[in-house]
């Protein structure tokens, strides 16, 4: 594997990239008769995992600090017990960005149980804090619902008051260095709301919304970007396989993510065999879109890759590919059809600059 694939940097570490691993509770081992969960003890064990898998890691941490039985039965928890194996950092962005209590065990290990975009059904490397949902980078860039926009701009775009905003998920960004068309620093914190949890909240209709931001525009109470960045984000989203089809140049002037990167984190996904699959990304395609640019590459070369019809550049459709993340199952059935994947192993010496990308 390691000869064809690689995990390109631009992508890893545009998102949240925490050094923080989730912590088991310390609470002292002590025998003691009262070291019991009170009525909770005549339930069996199965059903007690039933029962603590709906509640939230925060919940299930302050349950094992109450007493030894609380450590043992959170501790057996198959859904705590593997989100702290093979995903803790996603737990400490989850903790960092104040959305831990949003999200049930067993929310979060059906995620990591789960290889698919929740959007668009292709594998998927990365955990969007917000929903808890596993999704790719594609999605990330381009479907708004899964955006993130500070609070003051949400209450603006979505006429949302006070109370509604005590049900929404507000998240607290963690500061760093964050994809937003290329590398952006941001040292302070933003409390952010995930646009599609928005928009999906205010079910109500707000009259001729399109007349209203008109109206907003000409009285010069939002700015020309803001009248385009709302009107994207109350339309109705498009799926992924429309936005795919759409010109990169139609995709990019209709909205633009400024925090994109801040609500997400790479997750694992665990097989049904218990092995841990991180993603990859093909090096065939990297070296294929760099031949296209040097033009040592036909269209009839790559049109198989292509789909047909396709409105789009081709250069667009390759650049698609190269940032597209497959498992490793995937990516051995991928290879035989990269243009590039099947002469990988005679280049090795050649490639160490792609993998430190």
């Amino acid at each position: 594997m390691r000869l064809f694939a690689f995990r390109p940097r631009y992508i890893i570490n545009g998102q949240i990239t925490t050094t923080k691993v989730a912590a088991v509770a310390n609470v002292k081992r002590k025998n003691s008769p009262a070291s019991n969960l009170g009525d909770l003890d005549a339930l069996p064990l199965e059903l007690l995992h039933a029962i603590f898998a709906m509640l939230d890691f925060k919940t299930l941490s302050h349950i094992q600090r109450t007493c030894l039985r609380g450590i043992a039965v959170v501790e057996s928890l198959p859904q705590y017990r593997d989100m702290i194996e093979h995903a803790p950092k996603a737990l400490a962005a989850l903790g960092q960005t104040q959305l831990l209590r949003h999200h049930s065990a067993a929310a979060l290990h059906a995620a990591l149980l789960t290889s698919e975009c929740q959007c668009c059904g292709d594998y998927g490397p990365f955990l969007h804090l917000p929903t808890a949902r596993r999704c790719c980078f594609f999605c990330l860039e381009n479907s708004t619902q899964l955006w993130v926009i500070p609070v003051s701009q949400a209450k603006s775009c979505f006429n949302i008051t006070n109370s509604q905003l005590k049900h929404l998920p507000v998240m607290l960004s963690i500061p760093g260095a964050y994809q937003v068309r290329g590398s952006v620093s941001r040292n302070r914190k933003l409390r952010l709301i995930c646009v599609g949890t928005a928009r999906e909240l205010v079910t109500q209709e707000h009259g001729d919304f399109m007349s209203e931001l008109r109206a907003k525009r000409t009285d010069g109470r939002i700015s020309v970007k803001d009248f385009y960045q709302y009107r994207a984000f109350r339309s109705s989203p498009l799926s992924s396989s429309e936005l795919k089809l759409r010109p990169l140049s139609s995709r990019e002037n209709s909205a633009i993510d400024e925090y994109c990167g801040m609500a997400s984190v790479p997750f694992p996904h665990v097989t049904a065999s218990l092995a841990v699959d991180q993603g990859y990304w093909c090096l065939g395609c990297q070296l294929t879109l760099q031949e296209w640019y040097r033009r040592t590459l036909s269209h009839e070369d790559v049109s198989h890759l292509i789909p047909s019809p396709c409105t789009r550049r081709v250069d667009d459709q390759l650049r698609d590919l190269t940032r597209r993340a497959r498992s490793s199952a995937e990516l051995l059935e991928h290879l035989p059809q990269c243009i590039r994947g099947r002469s990988l192993e005679t280049m090795e010496p050649s490639l160490s600059c792609w993998r430190k990308m």
